[in-house]
């Protein structure tokens, strides 16, 4: 076995682990008597910190094996969800979700440095596609998975994602390629690794890249609001079980990978790019609604899994867009693509959880409003595009 084939078995692994708790997290808040906004709060609190050290971590792979940082990632990730377990209150929730935050950068990081450095230029980007799909399929088993696991206790689902995660980390740590590092001083360490840091000097954003940047940040607020609120509700609301959650949310899993790859993928070969978003938008707002409106029942699974088709679809299509807008500074709009992305996350997170305490279904009206948002920017732009071609 090749080590880009290995390290994506490893991902594979991990990613199953890292999904493991999702269907049950809301029935350890319910049982723990802790308030309804913890939820998405404790996620924003995750991913600020996985966004503030996103490019540290990409620093200490180069000062240390990738090998080695995705271990410790892991590790320390199981350590932070274990503490997280043993929570009996909101400020302790958010305080070892922050610290997780660390640990999730560096595992993602790694992974991806580990896959490039692994990997022949001609096979890199088709290793990079086989991990995202791989991530999607293990995303989906590994919430059916915990949800049945977390039927029978949700401890139980926390303890098989701390050996999970063990298992991945260890495996890559004592089985992987080391492929060398470089001395990297403390001063480099603080200056390349600040967030806010653009990859070269001549990189200008110009107007029509912070347009393409404002429908990510949007885009993942309205999809991080309505998957933050979506497991809490099915529990809160419709009293659906982990095992339910896991099934409810693996299908969901199968479908964004169907809708990616006999869609999304044409779509982005057809030409207009912002028109099919604006279109696709469109859609994801006109079921949004309609599941909103329903409430509960049959009618409202059946819509979520019909709003996914159209809110998977967006993602690979977005990402598209930007990293298209300046072929020569691809490095840096994928960079500035990831920092939206995980600054939507934030966002995302903590109106979520303001919403929902609110009241449960205003994030899904959130949601509704934020992608009927989207699709008028994304045709209106179409239109300018077509007139002002440059």
């Amino acid at each position: 076995m090749s080590q880009s084939a290995f390290l994506i078995a490893v991902v594979s692994l991990q990613n199953l682990g890292f999904n493991l708790v999702h269907p049950v997290t809301p029935t350890f808040i319910a049982e723990m008597g802790m308030q309804d906004w913890i939820f998405g709060v404790s996620y924003a609190a995750m991913a600020l910190t996985s966004f503030l050290f996103s490019k540290e971590a990409g620093e200490l792979c180069v000062r240390f094996e990738s090998k080695g940082v995705f271990a410790v990632g892991c590790l320390g990730y199981a350590a932070m969800q274990l503490m997280f377990l043993a929570s009996t209150n909101e400020a302790q929730v958010i305080l070892w979700r922050l610290l997780s935050g660390f640990f999730v950068a560096m595992i993602n990081v790694a992974s991806l440095v580990y896959l490039v450095r692994s990997s022949p230029d001609e096979k890199r980007a088709r290793n990079l596609t086989y991990l995202a799909t791989a991530t999607a399929v293990t995303t989906a088993l590994g919430y059916t998975a915990g949800g049945i696991i977390g039927d029978a206790g949700y401890v139980r689902s926390f303890f098989a994602q701390t050996g999970v995660l063990a298992v991945a980390g260890l495996a890559l740590a004592l089985l992987g390629s080391a492929y060398g590092t470089e001395r990297v001083g403390l001063g480099r360490l603080l200056r390349d690794g600040n967030p806010l840091k653009l990859g070269s000097a001549d990189f200008r954003v110009r107007h029509r890249v912070v347009a393409f940047l404002a429908v990510v940040l949007v885009s993942m607020s309205a999809l991080t609001i309505y998957e933050q609120s979506l497991n809490y509700y099915l529990k809160d609301m419709l009293d659906f079980t982990p095992a339910d959650i896991g099934y409810l949310k693996g299908s969901i899993g199968v479908v964004t990978l169907v809708a990616n790859q006999l869609i999304a993928l044409r779509l982005m070969r057809r030409g207009r790019l912002l028109r099919s978003i604006g279109v696709v938008f469109m859609l994801a707002c006109a079921t949004s609604l309609a599941f909103t409106i329903a409430g509960s029942g049959p009618a409202f699974v059946a819509g979520n899994l019909v709003f996914t088709v159209f809110n998977a679809m967006h993602l690979p299509l977005v990402q598209e867009l930007v990293t298209s807008a300046s072929p020569e500074h691809q490095g840096e709009l994928v960079s500035l693509y990831n920092e939206m992305r995980s600054v939507g996350w934030v966002v995302g997170g903590l109106a979520a959880g303001i919403a929902y305490a609110a009241w449960p279904q205003l994030p899904f009206i959130i949601t509704c409003a934020l992608f009927g948002l989207l699709a008028a920017m994304c045709l209106y732009g179409d239109r300018l595009q077509r007139r002002f071609p440059q």
